[in-house]
């Protein structure tokens, strides 16, 4: 019990650990998720994930306005959600390894 009290004292600054808690358990770390299975909506791999028209404007250091005018273009595909438009990480990186045309003009 003295390891308990001392692992108490420890987490909380506190005396003695209530009756009946000989183990302080640490909680789960903020990003834990649980056992639950990994839902559709979430990406199965890095590739798979959706960028916005300002995550690619950040990662080239241009406008979003730029991303936008590609898109319409017909030079950067778009994935279609509704009204909003997103670009696969994939699809970006074949486009960079393409040489980006398009991207240098401006």
């Amino acid at each position: 019990m003295a390891g308990a009290d001392a692992r108490h004292r420890a987490i909380t600054g506190r005396g003695s650990p209530p009756l009946g808690l000989e183990e302080v358990v640490d909680p789960p770390p903020a990003n834990h998720r649980g056992s639950h299975p990994v839902s559709a909506t979430e990406p199965k791999s890095e590739a798979a994930r959706l960028l916005t028209a300002e995550d690619v404007a950040d990662r080239w250091q241009v406008t979003a306005c730029h991303v936008y005018r590609l898109s319409r273009e017909g030079r950067l595909p778009t994935v279609k959600l509704g009204r909003y438009r997103r670009f696969r990480l994939a699809e970006i990186e074949a486009f960079e390894a393409a040489g980006g045309s398009g991207v240098a003009d401006e």
